[in-house]
């Protein structure tokens, strides 16, 4: 058949049916989603916030809310402008925060964990404390971010990831563990370092103040005139490692490795060092004034013009290799085996630390008292007390 036979019959109605209405597109700009309500026509459920997981909250306006300590996991906030909300002690773990704008946000002690925040913006956001465990940093922004003792461990980064160079380097040494690190001098204040491998490490001079270095491995490292005022070195492992002229006030070494080292000078002073093990340790000159030491190892240590003052030596292991005065020697013979048989007359016992030491029957006649920490202490009438001492009073 010819194809001018069917013009008048089959053409007009295919015309009529394939020619649709032209539109003009609407600018980028101004487009609205069809499937998305705009923040009016949207409602939050009345349970959210506080409890929101599993929640998709695109649609929702959420910058006029209050979400400090909201259960946001799982939920779904990809794209949301989340920037100067309070999110504090919030959980996020698992949430979808793809390309959500957090800048200057208040994160701090939030659980991102397993989160996602891919091409997310956090800058100058506040994330002290908070934990980033397995979460994905890709192509994220937190270039001037506050991230003083964040956990960083297992999270997911790569080269498209802005931050400042000391989160990068924490975030290395946590998650690219390597020997014989050079690092003295780097300021590693409030860092989260929990279980950090420094083996042989140089940290001379680092600081470290209160940085969390608990069950860190620190073998053999160089940690003279290094700051650890105020750090957390429970159950970590100093052994051979240099101490020398180390700050240590106030430190927490609960349960620590600390055998076969140098602590020459160290500051010590008011340190947790209970259950730690001390064994063949140098504390020539050293200060542990008020220092806790109650069921620490101190088989061969070595306490030469060591300051001693109020340190606490209740179920210490002290023997016979033990290098100390006769005064702190007796000390702990009168906390750990009581004083029968002891004569205390004229004893200098200024400055030590006797708490709930048992003192009945006890002859402290002329002794020297002056400071002693005897609170808590057992004693009787038969208790005989310098000439003047009223116990009352140090109770």
């Amino acid at each position: 058949m010819m194809l001018g036979s069917c013009q008048n019959d089959t053409l007009p109605n295919l015309v009529e049916i394939s020619t649709p209405e032209k539109t003009t597109p609407m600018p980028l700009e101004t487009a609205t989603p069809l499937l998305v309500p705009t923040p009016t026509e949207a409602k939050l459920p009345s349970e959210c916030p506080p409890a929101c997981s599993g929640l998709n909250l695109r649609q929702f306006d959420l910058r006029s809310l209050n979400l400090r300590a909201a259960n946001l996991s799982k939920s779904n906030l990809s794209g949301v402008d989340l920037s100067g909300l309070n999110l504090r002690q919030a959980n996020l773990s698992g949430a979808n925060l793809r390309q959500a704008n957090l800048h200057k946000a208040d994160l701090s002690e939030t659980d991102l964990s397993r989160s996602d925040l891919t091409e997310a913006k956090l800058t100058d956001a506040n994330l002290f404390r908070a934990y980033l465990g397995d979460t994905n940093l890709r192509q994220t922004d937190l270039r001037g971010a506050n991230l003083h003792r964040t956990n960083l461990g297992l999270a997911k980064i790569d080269s498209t990831t802005q931050f400042d160079k000391r989160w990068q380097l924490e975030w290395e040494i946590i998650n690219k563990p390597m020997v014989g690190r050079e690092l003295a001098g780097i300021d590693f204040s409030e860092a989260n370092l929990q279980g950090a491998y420094l083996y042989l490490a140089n940290l001379n001079e680092v600081n470290f103040y209160k940085a969390n270095l608990s069950e860190a491995d620190l073998g053999g490292a160089n940690l003279s005139g290094a700051d650890l005022r105020e750090a957390n070195l429970s159950k970590a492992n100093l052994a051979e490692a240099k101490l020398d002229g180390a700050k240590l006030n106030q430190a927490i070494l609960y349960a620590a490795t600390i055998r076969n080292v140098d602590a020459i000078g160290a500051d010590f002073s008011a340190a947790n060092l209970a259950k730690a093990d001390l064994y063949r340790i140098n504390l020539t000159e050293a200060n542990l004034d008020k220092a806790n030491l109650s069921q620490a190892n101190l088989k061969r240590t070595f306490f030469n013009k060591t300051i001693l003052t109020g340190v606490d030596l209740r179920g210490s292991q002290l023997d016979e290799t033990t290098q100390i005065d006769e005064k702190w020697r007796l000390v702990w013979t009168i906390i750990n085996s009581g004083t029968l048989g002891l004569d205390l007359r004229s004893i200098d016992l200024s400055g030590v630390n006797l708490y709930d030491a048992d003192l009945r029957g006890t002859n402290l006649s002329w002794a020297n008292l002056e400071g002693a920490d005897l609170s808590q202490v057992w004693y009787n009438e038969y208790t005989t007390w310098p000439e003047g001492f009223e116990i009352e009073k140090q109770q």
